[in-house]
């Protein structure tokens, strides 16, 4: 798969509705804004991290990160460490190995497993391992940084706004799928930023993401955005495959949205595992 490294992600109109094609920024293979948000971190040369000095960064000589067995964060931080010729360290749960975590050692990517637990227990252990690694980066679970955030509020300038008789018109509404709920306060930014009064619709379908949109999100988040929590339909690591036109979406996450998206609405395709079907030509 060629690498597209669009400055703006498209969106398209299939079948009534506006899809943000996040999913076509590609590097290294692998596929969305996460991916966007990890080579910035990566390849960052100014820290502006929330509680850090700002100053100059050497260069990275290596990444470590924290990842759920079924999230493709691991194997996006193994990719694109392989493409800048370092190594990465990956820490996540005991248990039966999955296609993303074969993805990322297929990618050089070294696999530290912990005995199953809480999330925060699996970040420490990765956060332990930066103190005898100086000079390596870390990748923060859910991309829980203000640089990675900057780079969804960019791409909401993309969002049409057509005008008819004198008025504007816009989507009716946004849907997003809830991960960490990054990707949604990049996008509640980015509507703030261009005065764009667009209710949002986020589908949680994993932990619930309250606190971290608390802290990363522009405050009273919850006077745009609507939570439809989904988990009692599908467990996380259920897959569900579903696509719209010719676009096959995530299997564990946008594909649980679809059923949500209406008419007139903007579905923010966040992105698509390596290990899913490809939405473009290799």
């Amino acid at each position: 798969m060629k690498d597209n490294i669009p400055t703006l992600t498209p969106i398209e109109t299939i079948d009534g509705v506006y899809l943000k094609r996040d999913d076509l920024y590609c590097r290294s293979g692998i596929r969305g804004g996460k991916v966007r948000a990890c080579w910035h971190l990566a390849t960052r040369t100014h820290d502006n991290g929330p509680g850090l000095l700002t100053g100059l960064l050497p260069p990275a000589e290596g990444l470590i990160t924290a990842s759920a067995r079924k999230s493709p964060q691991a194997q996006i931080v193994a990719r694109l460490a392989h493409t800048l010729g370092i190594p990465a360290r990956c820490h996540m749960p005991r248990g039966e190995k999955t296609e993303e975590m074969k993805d990322m050692e297929a990618h050089g990517g070294e696999l530290i497993q912990h005995k199953a637990g809480y999330n925060n227990v699996i970040i420490a252990r990765a956060r332990e391992d930066m103190r005898y690694r100086s000079a390596w980066r870390y990748i923060p679970f859910g991309m829980e940084h203000l640089a990675a955030l900057a780079c969804t509020r960019n791409q909401v300038q993309s969002i049409p706004v057509e005008m008819a008789f004198g008025n504007i018109h816009l989507p009716k509404r946004i849907i997003i799928c809830l991960g960490s709920g990054m990707s949604a306060a990049g996008v509640l930014h980015g509507l703030a930023y261009h005065q764009l009064n667009i209710p949002v619709i986020g589908i949680q379908i994993g932990a619930d993401p309250t606190k971290r949109l608390n802290h990363f999100a522009p405050r009273n988040w919850w006077q745009q955005m609507d939570i439809i929590n989904i988990t009692d339909k599908y467990k996380y690591h259920e897959a569900v495959e579903a696509k719209l036109g010719n676009v096959l979406f995530d299997p564990h996450y946008e594909s649980k949205c679809l059923e949500y998206v209406e008419h007139g609405d903007l579905f923010w395709v966040v992105g698509i595992r390596a290990t899913q079907a490809t939405n473009i030509e290799t």
